[in-house]
């Protein structure tokens, strides 16, 4: 064989190599299949709900394949970590050096809520578009712009929209000076002893700040009212009493009890000057109440007459819901 042929020979072989050799570091930076997505130099910094081992990463991404509730997992040198509720667009890949994060591949277009580019107009319309949606942040509509809220998937048959996050200052006193912070804004009556929030909507539920109670009524006619001290109550049609401030009855039902033996519902939204009270009845005694200032109500939240249900929570705090 002559010399230029070998040479000749030796440059296409040269060239395989090169091109094979820059597929190969393509392929670990970033590989996409039609069933997953591998990142080569990182791995999935989140709780791990269990540990297999395999042999290599495909074989780490069978063993994620055979059980329908993982979403990603993490492959380095026989260790294969299972999570699931992880999506490719949270962002949970951390730098790891010879670690292999493996995703499932979710078709994000296709479910609203999941993308900033394909925002929701409430949790509920992401609940009906994927009802297999977990409670976590979701992408909706707010003025004309995607943002991020947090959504309860499962209480009451979930889509709820989380609007409002508070705790309490001076907790558990009685002599008037309990309140709520922030405040959300019920009126525009000065004289608060905290501000109001329009910060933009929680993040979570310990968040403690509020989107524009002008803005609420876009997300239903629903309200949930969640709190660590007391039970858990909705209330259906309350469009009129919430922002059109007016007293009357109030359809309300009990979703979740906190085993303090009373079952008592709010029958009746009153509009204080600054904020809303729930009660029982007209006449009854007050259930929930929003005080944001020095009054004689307390910012009450009990589930039994005239005793708070929780006595020694000591991180007290309540969340209000749209849907």
């Amino acid at each position: 064989m002559k010399m230029v042929d070998l040479a000749a020979m030796f440059l296409d072989v040269f060239s395989v190599f090169v091109v094979l050799m820059f597929l190969k570091i393509d392929a670990n930076e970033r590989l996409q299949t039609n069933e997953y997505t591998y990142i080569h130099g990182e791995k999935i910094g989140h709780d791990v709900i269990y540990q297999t081992k395999a042999r290599s990463r495909l074989e780490c991404s069978a063993a994620c394949g055979k059980d329908s509730n993982c979403s990603a997992a993490n492959y380095h040198h026989s260790k294969c970590e299972i999570f699931t509720s992880v999506r490719l667009a949270d962002g949970l890949g951390v730098i790891a050096a010879k670690w292999t994060s493996i995703y499932k591949q979710i078709d994000l277009d296709g479910k609203l809520g999941y993308n900033e580019n394909t925002p929701a107009e409430s949790c509920q319309a992401v609940l009906s578009k994927d009802p297999t949606s977990k409670d976590g942040q979701y992408w909706l509509i707010l003025e004309g712009t995607s943002t991020l809220f947090y959504c309860d998937m499962t209480t009451d048959g979930g889509g709820w929209t989380l609007v409002y996050s508070y705790t309490f200052i001076n907790f558990n006193t009685i002599d008037g000076s309990e309140y709520v912070s922030p405040s959300a804004t019920w009126t525009s009556n000065i004289g608060k002893l905290t501000p109001e929030s329009t910060s933009g909507p929680p993040e979570s539920e310990t968040d403690f700040k509020a989107i524009d109670l002008s803005l609420w009524k876009i997300f239903g006619d629903s309200i949930l009212f969640k709190s660590n001290i007391m039970n858990w109550i909705k209330c259906i049609n309350v469009e009129e009493r919430i922002f059109n401030k007016t007293d009357g009855d109030i359809a309300c039902d009990l979703v979740k009890h906190d085993n303090n033996g009373c079952t008592d519902v709010p029958g009746y939204w009153k509009c204080v000057s600054e904020f809303p009270v729930l009660k029982t009845s007209e006449n009854g005694h007050v259930m929930i109440s929003f005080d944001c200032a020095d009054s004689r109500y307390n910012a009450t939240h009990q589930s039994c007459p005239f005793s708070p249900s929780v006595n020694n929570e000591q991180n007290p705090r309540g969340n209000v819901y749209i849907r």
